[in-house]
């Protein structure tokens, strides 16, 4: 009797092991799968969408952008972003939707989708009560109108799969709805869109050759986060199926500069089109482990780097075709979003820090500066020294909150920009040990989970505006990690401090190591002084930390369009007649002649920086009769720096 209950006893302990066993081996085989798309490795892994929240001023800017600029209301502006091309405006037969200065079926796809993508991700974060309704109306009338087969996109049945912008435009929308069905956990978005996207799969399959149109290419970056999400190899075989068949694709990833200039093969060198076709090698990098292809890829980044302005901004006017003289050649602001996204996408790929440092350069810096600080409008293309906005480079130079004169579609992107960039801001590392890193530095909120733990951090800062960063850790339990910083290049003695914590500096970021507990403190302090960053012309434009300062130009606005039911308008920018424009460096004390000065002026609004210059540069410049003349300069998107100076000689 003891032996059969020491028997049964025995069996009892061996299947509650075995279940157990069989969970905890269930678990690894889940877990492995998650990672298991990655054969090259990435260096970080991004968080869910909206698992990283906006505060303080970049929050400020985004609530005003949706509730009173372009981005929450440009379906009340224009035809190209309202004409609803994905459900009942679609292309049919002797019915093309082509109301659009270009008279092309696919263009209002591009600016209807890319518009959506934006304000979707601008109310996910803001959870900004209105937008956050259209949304949803919005989201539920696409699947309400997807077809039974699954198909989401421009064409009626007749039209399908013939190229003609139909891959460009499905990536514009699916974007936008997969990164709400992120931030709502709503899983009935996520199978519509992997449904859509099979639809169209099998039926580009059945084509022997595609048909491609202007950046139908960037399919790519649908198909890696389906991949991504399910491991599902026919998501990879048709991007890189796009690869190979996108005409001069691989020929301008193999040689992206020919005898000193872009190579134009790939769209003549469109500046948006290079710009944003840069990232897909990384993806296959870490999809096939083809080390080939990382190669590609940080070699056609790197050619970035010839054609760039001092703000970040990749010349594209539409074309990368000069070099980068700050008073003559343009960039458009497509070009300057598909350029942050690349670099994002390039860092989190490689564990470069000098992806993000380029990132943030453009971001608080190009970006800010083609923009008007409330939302109102931006600039389609600009200068980076601008004395004029006078319907410049073929009517691309001037403010408006649509720029239906030329294409629908830098203003879209610009909505955009800001929500990439918070959503890029934290990452975890990929190695052994538990971590988490500050790849770039704004106001915002992390919630997240580290081995199992969940770990609330606030970013409480006024960066760019503030050389410090307070970072407060709030685990549910103590939990030992390792937290990342990334280190600024222009921060030569940054200042970290963290009771009880291990601190070290590799390569381009601090580690900052302990156990932590609820109300654990970082303090950042950065190294900021004035710098000068060299032009191509051997002009230098002068930086403070991350941010150029520049000199506002006096001028006066014109209106040129109004529109109905709204207070946005086009308008061009004059300078006040008899203001100087020129001026110099004096050789001797160059950047050393110029002092931060923090001013509290009373007029300016909490948290908008940019909407009266609190922030200042003051320092001497010779002007054009040689005097030596105190000036003020100011951050680069200020809205007194309209018109400006960027770059100035040097007198020696």
């Amino acid at each position: 009797m003891k032996k059969s209950h020491s028997l049964k006893l025995f069996i009892i302990i061996m299947l509650f092991v075995g279940v157990k066993l069989s969970a905890q081996y269930k678990q690894i085989l889940t877990s492995k799968n998650q990672t298991s798309n990655f054969i090259g490795k990435p260096a970080f892994l991004q968080l869910r969408f909206a698992d990283i929240k906006p505060k303080g001023w970049i929050l400020n800017q985004m609530e005003r952008d949706l509730n009173s600029g372009f981005a929450g209301h440009l379906d009340e502006l224009c035809n190209e972003a309202s004409s609803d091309i994905f459900a009942s405006g679609r292309n049919y037969p002797g019915k093309p939707n082509s109301g659009n200065v270009a008279n092309v079926a696919w263009w209002n796809g591009e600016t209807e989708g890319n518009w959506r993508c934006g304000q979707i991700m601008l109310a996910c974060l803001t959870k900004n009560k209105a937008a956050m309704i259209k949304v949803k109306r919005y989201i539920n009338h696409i699947l309400m109108t997807q077809d039974a087969d699954g198909y989401i996109g421009i064409f009626s049945p007749e039209l399908r799969y013939k190229g003609n912008g139909e891959l460009w435009t499905q990536t514009c929308l699916f974007r936008g709805m997969l990164a709400y069905a992120d931030a709502t956990n709503d899983e009935e978005v996520n199978k519509a869109v992997k449904r859509a996207v099979d639809r169209t799969i099998e039926g580009y399959n059945a084509c022997e050759h595609i048909e491609f149109d202007q950046h139908d290419d960037m399919y790519t970056d649908i198909l890696e986060i389906l991949y991504n999400k399910t491991g599902d190899k026919k998501y990879l075989d048709f991007g890189l199926r796009l690869y190979k068949e996108y005409p001069g694709l691989m020929k301008f990833f193999e040689q992206p500069e020919v005898g000193g200039n872009f190579q134009n093969c790939l769209y003549k060198g469109h500046g948006a089109s290079v710009t944003e076709a840069m990232r897909m090698p990384f993806w296959f990098w870490t999809a096939t482990g083809n080390s080939d292809y990382l190669k590609l890829g940080k070699e056609v980044v790197s050619a970035m780097d010839h054609w760039v302005m001092p703000s970040g901004a990749l010349v594209s006017q539409e074309y990368v075709d000069s070099k980068p003289q700050p008073w003559n050649v343009g960039y458009e602001y497509c070009t300057i979003f598909e350029r942050e996204n690349t670099l994002l996408n390039a860092g989190q790929k490689t564990g470069d820090a000098t992806y993000f440092q380029a990132a943030e350069q453009l971001f608080f810096n190009a970006a800010q500066g083609s923009r008007e600080p409330d939302g109102s409008a931006i600039l389609y293309c600009s200068f980076e020294n601008r004395l004029s906005i006078h319907d410049e480079i073929d009517r691309r130079q001037r403010f408006s909150p649509t720029h239906q004169q030329v294409a629908v579609c830098c203003n879209p992107n610009a909505t955009r920009a800001a929500p990439y960039f918070i959503a890029n801001t934290w990452m975890k590392p990929t190695g052994y040990e538990p971590a988490i890193a500050a790849m770039l530095y704004i106001p915002c909120e992390v919630n997240t989970e580290i081995k199992g733990t969940l770990v609330k951090i606030n970013e409480c800062t006024n960066y760019p505006y503030s050389g410090e960063v307070i970072i407060k850790i709030n685990p549910t339990k103590e939990i030992a990690f390792c937290l990342w910083l990334r280190n600024p290049e222009w921060s030569k003695e940054t200042k970290i401090y963290c009771e009880g914590a291990e601190i070290e500096k590799v390569e381009g970021f601090w580690k900052v190591r302990k156990t932590w507990e609820a109300g654990d403190v970082v303090t950042i302090r950065f190294d900021q002084s004035v710098n000068e960053v060299h032009a191509v012309n051997d002009e230098v434009a002068l930086q403070y930390g991350p941010l150029l300062y520049v000199l506002p130009i006096k001028s006066e606005i014109k209106t040129i369009k109004s529109y109905n039911q709204s207070n946005l308008i086009d308008y061009n920018v004059c300078r006040v007649q008899g203001t100087d424009t020129i001026f110099s460096l004096p050789g001797k004390a160059r950047a050393n002649g110029f002092d931060f000065i923090h001013k509290i002026d009373s007029r300016a609004k909490s948290d908008y920086f940019l909407d009266k210059a609190s922030l200042t540069l003051e320092g001497e410049m010779y002007n054009k009769e040689g005097i030596l003349t105190s000036v003020t300069l100011v951050p680069m998107g200020s809205i007194e720096a309209r018109l400006r100076l960027v770059t100035f000689s040097v007198t020696k």
